[in-house]
């Protein structure tokens, strides 16, 4: 970060030591120094200011976070103001949910990571308590039926109630089935 450094008179003038005659000419002299060296001050803060105004906005460019856009709710008395904030928090609510998805896959990833291992030692075991000619119970992972949300595609015999619906042809191979 560029700064300025502050130094007694002007930037690359020289000055003279004061001879004891020109008093007059010495306090000008001093308060033009003086004034030059609060201009100088003044120059190196706003500066200054500028450049970590500047650094705010680079890191906020950088790494954008909808929560530094978000209003305040006395902000909020315009209908522009309302609006963008509508659309701010429907953002929000899709990136909670966009964080929540990849927190979850992860640990259903884990969990099928876990459910091999465990199948692996099983097959050691087992094995091994072959070799030794003995049997022991294991422990066998299994997923619980809501763990897969397609398990609802999945129809099986019990589930349906209502009797087979057979065309012409169907009754025919059913007959001749039971005349044989």
């Amino acid at each position: 970060m560029p700064t300025l450094k502050i130094t007694k008179g002007k930037l690359g003038a020289k000055t003279k030591k004061a001879d004891g005659g020109d008093s007059a000419s010495a306090a000008a002299a001093s308060k033009l120094q003086q004034r030059d060296i609060k201009g100088m001050e003044e120059m190196y803060w706003s500066v200054r200011y500028q450049l970590e105004q500047i650094d705010e906005v680079r890191k906020k460019l950088e790494s954008p976070n909808i929560w530094d856009l978000i209003y305040e709710a006395y902000e909020l008395y315009s209908n522009p103001h309302k609006r963008m904030q509508i659309e701010l928090l429907r953002e929000v609510v899709f990136e909670l949910k966009r964080d929540y998805n990849k927190e979850f896959d992860a640990l259903e990833r884990f969990k099928e990571d876990q459910i091999f291992l465990i199948k692996e030692k099983n097959e050691l075991i087992k094995e091994l308590l072959l070799n030794l000619k003995t049997e022991d119970e294991l422990f066998e992972p299994d997923h619980h039926i809501l763990e897969n949300p397609d398990h609802i595609f999945d129809v099986k015999e019990s589930d349906i109630k209502v009797e087979k619906y057979l065309t012409k042809e169907e009754r025919a191979k059913v007959e001749e089935e039971r005349r044989r």
